[in-house]
């Protein structure tokens, strides 16, 4: 019998054991990997609560109060990394507890019992064994088992840290590619706004605008979701998702144009349609009563006339409000019941009206900024400081300086009552108020007082078409024979209107001053009776017959001048 049981011994550890302990191996590394990729697969697939990773965009704020951006986190920006230590963390809970249950164990999803670790139910199979003689067989397959089962969970263990470090590593290079992504596209854009000359600047404050906010339009009205930094980051690269699922673009070319935006400083709406054209500062300058408001609608209504006439020539208004106050300028202007068309209130805020032009032939789409402050500002008269305190100067690529010219003596003079009477002539010097408006220019450009400014300036001289009823004053045009808009008729024609400012009304003194403080001058006479369709005017001095600049031209000379130099 001992020799029986020596030789049953020696079976059980020689050959059983060495069995046992390949098959337990095998089977608990086996075991093991599985029960790690099941659970690394429920994990990635969204069985772990959102708050967990914290992807949740913030609760709803007021809008003026709002700090945080109102999206849901990239998920390669944080959350990524959070799901990946709760798989790594969930796949060793869950791969332990199957092989050698140190916790309680798990139920089984089918049939809702718990289940029994790997090293548990081979000691029950152990304990199930009555006879001596089986128990004394079994040990060596016994120990072999759990020295197999023990052996196969390090190896598998060991295994799939290693893979899990690799994985790892994967996800950092996918963030670190997604960083650079996210950098370069916002140098791209940065770059592509510099060459192309594109800044933006606010309406109601003047200040430029480096980041609007952008409005979700999906959200409600009650509870807007404003995007401070909507650009290419943690929480989109090229898209993030706002709190109410609406998917925003984070690139000017993905769309993010169409967006309603916001000035980061005063949050004044921009705009629409910001930062698809090079923008170009236009400040309209003159004294009270000199025709400045007047000028500047009949300009755009000219311009506005062009666009539906010339297949080359494009005109748009930015906004619905600038809109509805030119078309009740309008409608006053086709009647021609110009003072009605209501001053400049000096109380208030300067707002820029802002239209898109752009002219096939000579001019690229544009988007320009029309500052018509009240003609007591620049008189400085009380005030207290003028233009001083309005930044849109800094960034003025052309301004338009209007001359009434019956604020001259001599036009004055020559002028019937009644006529004096309907024209509403100023009694501003225009030489005080355009070196007023020159001395804050400086100041606001930093430009030296011993050099020209470098911008083009257009002298404008309105009401032009009441000079035709003067018996001793001529019109500066009388005595051209072309009305052309070609260079050379242009020269001809602004040669014409210095003339007539320095030998016939005598204001040489104004044409120097305006010639030495900018690089480039043209003069224009306009009357916003040309508003809408150009007139011939006669003089009923001589009877000779000839046309005014139309009003959008002092404009399109001033793109023309600039031609692509970048307001300061």
């Amino acid at each position: 019998m001992f020799a029986l049981a020596c030789g049953v011994v020696y079976l059980s550890f020689a050959f059983l054991a060495p069995t046992a302990f390949v098959l337990a191996a095998c089977y608990a590394g086996w075991l093991f990997l599985v029960e790690c990729a099941l659970t690394t697969n429920a994990v990635f697939r969204g069985s772990i609560p959102l708050e967990r990773i914290r992807i949740l965009p913030p609760p709803p704020e007021p809008p003026d109060q709002q700090t945080h951006e109102p999206a849901y986190r990239s998920y390669f920006f944080g959350p990524l990394f959070r799901e990946y230590s709760l798989a790594v963390e969930a796949a060793w809970q869950q791969g332990r507890q199957r092989i050698i249950g140190v916790a309680r164990p798990p139920a089984d999803q089918h049939s809702g019992r718990p289940r029994v670790a790997l090293l548990q139910q081979i000691q029950n199979m152990r304990f199930r064994v009555t006879s001596r003689g089986m128990r004394l067989a079994g040990l060596g397959p016994y120990l072999g088992a759990l020295v197999g089962v023990c052996a196969g969970f390090a190896v598998a263990a060991v295994f799939a840290a290693a893979v899990s470090v690799l994985y790892l590593f994967v996800l950092a290079l996918a963030v670190l590619g997604s960083l650079i992504v996210a950098g370069v596209m916002r140098l791209f854009e940065r770059l592509s706004l510099l060459l192309r000359g594109i800044t933006l600047e606010c309406r109601a404050c003047h200040r430029r605008v480096t980041a609007p906010i952008y409005q979700c339009p999906r959200c409600p009205p009650a509870q807007p979701a404003m995007h401070q930094r909507l650009v290419p980051g943690s929480l989109g690269i090229f898209h993030r998702l706002c709190r109410c699922g609406q998917v925003l673009p984070t690139l000017l070319a993905g769309g993010k144009w169409k967006l309603p935006a916001y000035c980061n400083h005063c949050r004044e709406a921009l705009p629409n349609r910001a930062m698809t054209a090079p923008t170009f500062h236009i400040p309209v300058v003159a004294g009270r009563r000199a025709g400045k408001t007047v000028y500047m609608m009949s300009a755009i209504a000219r311009m506005e006339t062009r666009a539906r006439r010339e297949p080359d020539f494009d005109f748009e208004f930015t906004d619905e409000p600038g809109l509805a106050a030119f078309a009740q300028a309008r409608a006053i202007l086709r009647v021609g019941t110009l003072s009605s068309i209501p001053a400049t209130d000096a109380a208030r805020r300067v707002h820029a009206y802002t239209v898109f032009v752009s002219w096939t032939k000579t001019v690229r789409r544009r988007l320009l900024y029309f500052y018509d402050p009240s003609g007591e500002v620049p008189e400085g008269s009380r005030l207290g400081g003028g233009l001083a305190g309005f930044h849109f100067l800094g960034h003025t690529a052309g301004p338009v300086l209007v001359v009434d010219p019956f604020a001259f003596p001599t036009v004055r003079g020559a002028a019937d009552p009644r006529l004096l009477t309907d024209v509403r002539p100023s009694l501003v010097d225009p030489e005080q108020v355009f070196g007023r408006f020159v001395q804050s220019l400086r100041e606001h450009l930093k430009a030296p007082v011993d050099r020209r400014i470098a911008q083009p300036v257009a002298v404008v001289l309105t009401k032009a078409d009441a000079l035709t009823g003067l018996d001793d004053c001529a019109h500066p045009y009388e005595k051209l024979r072309t009305s052309g808009t070609s260079s050379a008729d242009r020269a001809e024609r602004s040669a014409a209107v210095r003339d007539w400012l320095t030998s016939t009304v005598g204001q040489r003194s104004l044409v120097t001053s305006i010639e030495s403080s900018f690089s480039q001058v043209g003069y224009f006479a306009v009357s916003a009776m040309d508003a809408f369709d150009p007139q011939d005017h006669a003089s009923t001095r001589t009877g000779v017959t000839f046309r005014n600049d139309e009003p959008s031209e002092p404009v399109i000379w001033l793109l023309t001048a600039a031609g692509t130099r970048r307001p300061r």
